[in-house]
């Protein structure tokens, strides 16, 4: 069984990569990563949500996922819905550009390094 995922995506890629995991799984990501067109017809098209955030200029990738993943995580928590995510797929950043202590407040315990970002993973015996 494939367990609940959400994608966090907060540099660029392609529309066809954003398009693909909203297809996949819901997607929260930076404004500025998509026309207002392509967003419009993704959330039309898509069967998850896709939720948009700001960036402040200069921000970095690894200070955006510190500062999202507490809201994204009481959107898709067990509390929030049934089932709670497990798996956090993050694209633009690294591993150790963010604070893991962050992640670990949520109930993560695994991660992994892609070459895309990284893969937070939750403790399935809670």
């Amino acid at each position: 069984m494939t367990m609940p995922q959400v994608a966090l995506i907060v540099s660029p890629t392609s529309v066809e990569q954003i398009s693909k995991l909203a297809h996949e799984m819901p997607v929260w990501m930076s404004e500025s990563l998509i026309s207002g067109d392509a967003l419009a017809e993704m959330r039309a098209t898509s069967p998850f949500t896709v939720t948009t955030f700001s960036v402040s200029a200069g921000e970095r990738a690894g200070d955006t996922v510190n500062r999202m993943v507490g809201d994204l995580d009481e959107h898709h928590c067990e509390v929030s819905q049934q089932p709670g995510y497990q798996t956090l797929r993050v694209v633009g950043a690294r591993l150790d550009d963010v604070p893991l202590s962050s992640l670990r407040d949520l109930g993560f315990v695994r991660f992994d390094q892609t070459s895309e970002g990284f893969l937070a993973f939750k403790d399935t015996e809670q």
